[in-house]
């Protein structure tokens, strides 16, 4: 595998967390909402427009991939695809589509690309029948996300001006590598601040785990396997029990000196876990997203140069970039999508004293090779 792609894809774990964070708490009336993305998955459709992208858009693109050689997109793109197909003890699906207006025809050599090098497709619609091209992305999102993600676009998002949608679908489920047991799972009281609690089912065990602590920032970290160990769920903690402020996490991780430090420390320990069973909707424009970091040329519709995609040279840029992400977390395991079971506990020898209890705001990260697929704040609400 092209580990150039991997090592940097997302972007710094920290940027990715900050930027979908600050843009998202702009954005939504309630900012103290949980909210769950896949920064991970919105460099694939940017990847397919980057081999085909010139001037300023190329520049921007490449830069956020960290990547300047075309064929090095192409083979490191295949490469990832190839090594996630192969996972073991866990579903992933990666699915992306560039879908084009009819004015607009793709090149045969832009199709290629796309199925070729990222299992992906571009599709011409008629964006003047709104409710028909809506409704045409809405079937491929849910079929690609095993139905977890029904609606993407709405019809008055899509007109007769839409030139080009990029959209974007991840579906990932893994079973823990050692499972909460059910029976331990109570409704216990979850701090939103310090003067309001509310009631959630908050799951337990204790055994060994990896576990750091920064005491200069007074936050804390627990990393929980998948069966497959290349996956893994970081959870981010305040230590001070005067701190409920999940915006002060962000601002702390967004360094991403201490997202790493937190992984570099990371080492066994018996620790009582207990943790909230979580499940979180989030509809991010991706546009905003990106063009706080420095991705805007792609939207211009005066001065973007993404005309190598077409039969015939005419402008073109990108109309609509949407990403909807759900997360489920319980006794079994994590269930994304961005798009009955037996349950036997490995009981440890005896732990040690050390209580991580997520009772209050929270970060979380999902890991791949400890590189962020998907991250998030649970607020309990």
């Amino acid at each position: 595998m092209s580990m150039g792609v991997v090592d940097h894809l997302g972007v710094p774990a920290a940027s990715c967390l900050l930027h979908f964070k600050k843009k998202y708490l702009k954005t939504h009336e309630n900012p103290v909402q949980s909210f769950v993305a896949s920064p991970f998955s919105v460099l694939f459709p940017l990847a397919e427009l980057t081999l085909y992208a010139s001037g300023t858009a190329y520049d921007q693109l490449s830069n956020i991939l960290n990547i300047d050689n075309r064929n090095e997109i192409r083979q490191g793109f295949r490469n990832l695809l190839d090594n996630f197909e192969s996972s073991n003890n866990v579903t992933i699906t990666l699915a992306q589509k560039v879908f084009g207006s009819l004015v607009f025809q793709f090149i045969e050599d832009f199709k290629y690309d796309t199925k070729e090098y990222f299992d992906a497709e571009a599709q011409n619609l008629d964006f003047s029948q709104s409710e028909e091209a809506a409704g045409i992305i809405n079937d491929w999102v849910n079929t690609k996300t095993s139905g977890k993600i029904p609606e993407l676009v709405k019809s008055n998002m899509l007109n007769s001006l839409t030139q080009m949608v990029l959209v974007n679908a991840i579906y990932f489920k893994g079973n823990w590598q050692t499972p909460f047991d059910p029976v331990d799972t109570k409704p216990d009281d979850f701090y939103v601040s310090k003067d309001e609690k509310i009631t959630v089912n908050m799951m337990f065990q204790e055994g060994l785990f990896h576990y750091a602590e920064n005491d200069a920032l007074q936050i804390k970290g627990l990393e929980l396997k998948y069966e497959d160990e290349d996956y893994s769920l970081l959870i981010v903690l305040p230590t001070s029990d005067d701190d409920y402020s999940v915006e002060s996490l962000v601002q702390k991780m967004q360094d991403s000196n201490v997202f790493n430090g937190i992984i570099n420390d990371l080492s066994l320990e018996g620790v009582r876990v207990h943790l909230p069973s979580i499940e979180t909707t989030t509809t991010t424009d991706l546009k905003q997203i990106l063009q706080g970091v420095n991705v805007t040329e792609i939207f211009n519709p005066d001065t973007t140069d993404l005309s190598g995609v077409l039969e015939y040279l005419q402008p073109l840029y990108v109309t609509v970039a949407i990403q909807k992400a759900v997360l489920v977390i319980n006794e079994l395991g994590t269930e994304v999508s961005v798009a009955n079971a037996v349950i036997t506990s490995l009981r440890m020898g005896p732990v040690g004293d050390i209580v991580f209890n997520a009772n209050r705001p929270f970060l979380y990260y999902v890991l791949y090779k400890r590189n962020v697929m998907f991250c998030g704040t649970y607020t309990g609400k």
